[in-house]
């Protein structure tokens, strides 16, 4: 099985794998018996670079020029602006991170063009 084949059968499985510094984290952990714990081991290298291209991936925005981007009810422009950008610092998630700020900056150019 290769690593990119062995990605593939985790994500079918639901499994997230996620890279921090040196090590390959994985959750749920009941997810993985003992064969699928030896097949990350012996491919952790090449699983840690498929999971750092897949979170630069993420991070691409691709700008949506006719998205609208909507406040919810109750909160003002303003306020959603900034609760956007603090969970988007605070998020641990790349490209969570990316859509939150895209969302944020969005409102605001909707805001300008209003």
């Amino acid at each position: 099985m290769t690593a990119t084949e062995l990605l593939r059968d985790l994500e079918q499985r639901g499994v997230e794998l996620a890279v921090m510094g040196d090590r390959l984290r994985f959750r749920p952990r009941r997810a993985i018996d003992e064969t699928l714990r030896d097949a990350l081991a012996q491919h952790k290298t090449e699983l840690m670079t498929l999971v750092r291209r897949r979170s630069i991936a993420a991070v691409s925005v691709v700008e949506k020029p006719s998205q609208r981007y909507e406040v919810p009810a109750g909160w003002s422009r303003e306020r959603w602006v900034a609760r956007l950008r603090y969970l988007a610092g605070i998020c641990v998630h790349p490209g969570r991170a990316a859509e939150l700020t895209e969302w944020a900056d969005g409102l605001e150019g909707q805001g300008r063009a209003t």
